[in-house]
């Protein structure tokens, strides 16, 4: 849950400042699609049970992928506040739809009822709302005072006092009103009168059962199905209270592999994965507690890790946190060296999904002879593993932290040529590693070098700067900029200029671009726009081949860039944008227009063109006004208070 500070008005306030609520200054607050997707959940009544709080604010339930409490109030300056339940960090939709519903409510005169100080709400956000403050809340009692009893103690005390047959009539009731209950004590029965093996029975059931249906959501729709773990964490919990902790280990095998594939399955944000995870503790818990050899729990610990195709199995991590005796990870450590003698031999290049499942259980063989002492072996190990599997960049970082930069040269060299001079991938990140080492040695020509041996493999605006930032320590960059951008340019290396100052970078020179590359129009569109060169921008934006993907992207940044200095050009590429994703007839298209058209409504006002304005939107509207949702995103657009009435 989030929260921000709140600071109450009265309904009154409220209730005047809502009347002049506008959908620009909702727009504001929460932005434009936000807004768009609030309008979409209150319209369709995902609001309920609104309610006025003593403190001037709105609270109310919001059905969304769950039930979500949600609380809007006004800071004493009048600014919108919101707290919400849901995992969304800022003003989240269920907060405009709040504010809508109650606009609503005051549109169709609907009374908004007080809510009651003891709102089930206002415990979903803790102390942190006084939905009922007054003066007596402060008063201090002159006796001692009692502390407060929290709910465990108060239950506790309750329990104390009644007899036997008055618990049992209680716990019968209990069983009766709620499945939950009444299945715990199934459980246990079963733990009692047959062991583990019916409830383990049970739970391979479930198992399949929940992981057979995958999750998937709708979040324009506000539907969905997130499946529920709970039983299986119950029963697992119930085996491992038991005793059962190897039965629990047995099937978090099976459950372990199911898990992941209904993760996969699933169509929704990683709603079907947090449930999932939800089982995991006990799993680590039962690492803990079983009977199995130590360095076979580890063992066992560590191949489960391996196996995690999509990152779900961290919780697994704390119990190789632990401590454990050194002995045991010595023998994990002999288990992973075995496992690579026995690994097949490597074809680089085409066996690439090998290499990474080599690499990875090499690194597990050097954490665990880290963790038993065996330091020695860890340098002859990456040197074999650089040679059989082509792992260079993992031996060269060990021999750099242990000062063997000499060496670790030799080794960068070596895998530079192994492999290739690839402008991504190992060679990349071995070139790096030299920049690093180049910088150890203070040798700043050098690392320079290299940064721009880097720029002209991979043009871009980031690699243009960090050539900048490495050529300033020898006032290099005037020179090396002009070397740059005739390379950007025409595609001519720089090195063959005559009065080129730098020096060459022992490793070998990046191929020629090819000729559909040059020139780097979108490059140099970039670094005009970081330089702040609007002739630039449009000049090369001028020339640009059309891309289609991402277009839509670069167009809105050079009209941005070029608003003051031409604004006719900009205020012609957001009309053309606006009018591009309306053509989608789509409602995320929809809201991608109004972006684009606040914009354009910003430059043409802050220009004095207010009726032009009007008369586009105008136009606008005239055209497309048959759809519905359109028209309702382009009300936002304008200062018009959202109440009608």
């Amino acid at each position: 849950m989030k929260g921000q500070s709140r600071y109450g008005t009265g309904y009154g306030t409220w209730r005047e400042s809502e009347r002049r609520q506008s959908w620009a200054e909702l727009n504001r607050w929460a932005g434009g699609k936000i807004v768009g997707r609030g309008r979409g959940y209150q319209r369709d009544g995902a609001v309920e049970a609104l309610a006025r709080t003593a403190g001037g604010g709105l609270i109310a339930w919001v059905d969304g992928t769950r039930r979500y409490a949600t609380l809007v109030e006004r800071d004493a300056g009048g600014e919108l506040l919101s707290t919400c339940t849901c995992p969304y960090e800022g003003t989240c939709k269920h907060a405009v739809a709040v504010v809508l519903e109650y606009l609503d409510c005051l549109e169709q005169e609907t009374p908004v009822p007080q809510a009651r100080k003891n709102d089930m709400r206002f415990e979903e956000f803790g102390s942190g709302v006084d939905e009922d403050e007054d003066e007596d809340d402060f008063e201090i009692e002159d006796e001692e005072m009692t502390p407060v009893e929290g709910a465990a103690d108060r239950v506790e005390t309750l329990l104390k006092g009644k007899t036997r047959a008055e618990l049992v009539r209680l716990i019968r009731e209990l069983a009766k009103r709620h499945p939950a209950v009444r299945a715990e004590f199934a459980d246990r029965r079963r733990l009692s009168e047959g062991g583990a093996g019916p409830l383990v029975k049970e739970l391979r059931r479930e198992i399949r059962k929940v992981t057979g249906t995958p999750g998937w959501q709708d979040y324009w729709g506000h539907r969905g199905y997130v499946p529920d773990y709970s039983g299986i964490l119950h029963r697992l919990e119930a085996l491992l209270e038991a005793g059962y902790a190897d039965e629990v280990l047995d099937l978090a095998e099976e459950l372990l592999e199911a898990g992941t594939r209904h993760v996969a399955e699933s169509d929704d944000e990683g709603e079907t994965a947090a449930e999932f995870v939800t089982c995991l503790d006990v799993i680590a818990e039962a690492l803990v507690r079983s009977a199995r050899p130590a360095a076979g729990k580890l063992i066992w610990a560590i191949e489960t890790m391996m196996s995690d195709e999509y990152d779900l199995f961290g919780p697994l991590g704390s119990y190789l946190k632990r401590p454990h005796e050194k002995k045991d990870w010595s023998d994990a450590a002999d288990h992973f060296l075995k496992r690579l003698d026995a690994f097949p031999p490597l074809r680089r290049q085409s066996e690439w999904h090998l290499c990474y499942e080599r690499d990875h259980i090499a690194d597990w063989a050097i954490l665990a002879m880290e963790r038993s002492g065996r330091d020695a072996e860890i340098i002859p190990l990456c040197e074999k593993e650089a040679k059989e599997a082509g792992s260079y960049e993992r031996l060269v970082v060990r021999l750099m932290e242990a000062g063997h930069l000499q060496k670790a040269e030799t080794w960068i060299l070596a895998g530079l040529r192994a492999g290739g001079e690839q402008p991504l991938g190992p060679a990349s990140c071995l070139r790096g590693r030299l920049l690093e080492l180049r910088k150890k040695q203070r040798d700043w020509a050098g690392a320079a070098s290299l940064t721009v041996d880097e720029f002209l493999r991979l043009p871009s605006l980031n690699t243009y700067e960090d050539c900048r930032k490495a050529t300033q320590r020898k006032d290099l960059w005037p020179r090396v900029r002009q070397g740059l951008m005739r390379f950007l340019e025409s595609g001519t290396f720089p090195w063959e200029e005559k009065d080129w100052p730098l020096p060459d970078t022992g490793v070998s020179r990046p191929s020629k671009p090819h000729e559909r590359d040059v020139p780097f129009r979108s490059v140099l569109i970039d670094i005009a726009i970081h330089e702040k060169q609007p002739d630039q921008v449009l000049r090369w934006f001028d020339v640009r081949p059309s891309r289609g993907i991402g277009e839509g992207w670069m167009e809105d940044r050079v009209a941005t860039a070029v608003a003051d200095h031409a604004p006719d050009r900009a205020a012609e590429l957001w009309k053309k944008l606006a009018e591009r994703e309306i053509a989608a007839v789509k409602p995320s298209a929809y809201e991608n227009a109004a972006g684009y058209l606040r914009k354009l409504s910003g430059l043409l006002k802050k220009l004095s063109r207010e009726a032009e304005w009007t008369d586009y939107l105008a136009r606008i509207r005239d055209v497309h006004r048959k759809k519905r949702r359109l028209m309702e995103i382009l009300d936002t657009l304008e200062g018009k208070p959202i109440l009608k009435k």
